[in-house]
């Protein structure tokens, strides 16, 4: 017995100059296909990159005022909150690090992005639920679309 743990990035995983992956609750070999895919995996954190085009003024306002109120309560500190109602909104997004040098980052657009700008994402993310009845055919269903600040109170 043996086991694999995740791969790294852009590295893939091997034992005796075999290469696995997961395959569900299995375990098998990789293709050449699946290596040099693997191989080709770039270290980059989506979050922290850009949204091209994307300023401050595509943020939705009311998101940002959210994300102001979920963090005094997060931080749970008399002074901070303080800091944080003396702040405009491009401050609090800078301190936050989802503005870096005057450009919104992914983070920023798909927490605090107004949908009338999902455009601007590459591929719009989006959320969604069905109900099904008892033959499995859709009863109804719901596409939510950004800001996903608000995603798990308005899907529920």
């Amino acid at each position: 017995m043996f086991q694999i743990p995740a791969a790294a990035a852009a590295i893939p995983t091997g034992w005796n100059d075999h290469y696995y992956g997961r395959n569900g609750e299995s375990l098998s070999a990789l293709s050449i296909e699946e290596q040099d895919r693997i191989r080709g995996q770039e270290k980059k954190d989506w979050s922290k990159q850009f949204t091209i085009d994307a300023t401050i003024e595509h943020l939705d306002k009311k998101a940002i005022a959210i994300a102001r109120e979920k963090y005094k309560e997060k931080m749970n500190r008399p002074y901070i909150a303080e800091e944080v109602d003396k702040m405009t909104d491009e401050e609090f997004l800078i301190k936050n690090k989802l503005i870096v040098n005057g450009r919104v980052t992914n983070a920023a657009m798909l927490l605090l992005g107004n949908e009338d700008f999902d455009y601007l994402f590459n591929s719009a993310p989006e959320a969604s639920w069905r109900l099904y009845d008892s033959k499995d055919d859709v009863k109804d269903y719901e596409i939510f679309r950004i800001p996903f600040i608000t995603l798990s109170d308005r899907i529920f």
